[in-house]
């Protein structure tokens, strides 16, 4: 029987580090609150949707 391992760079980080057990830094961290919870995230999105408003040329 011959056991093969793959590993896919889609999960690595660009130095090689695997992200399982890592996790990925965002690029634009936001911290959830209870407000965010108690309000569907309303915030939260909010704050997202300027982010990506902000990327448009």
């Amino acid at each position: 029987m011959k056991i093969m391992k793959f590993l896919t760079l889609c999960l690595m980080l660009p130095d090689g580090t695997a992200i399982e057990n890592n996790g990925a830094v965002p690029d634009y961290p936001y911290t959830i609150t209870i407000e965010d919870y108690v309000n569907e995230y309303k915030n939260y999105q909010n704050a997202y949707i300027k982010k990506l408003l902000e990327l448009l040329p």
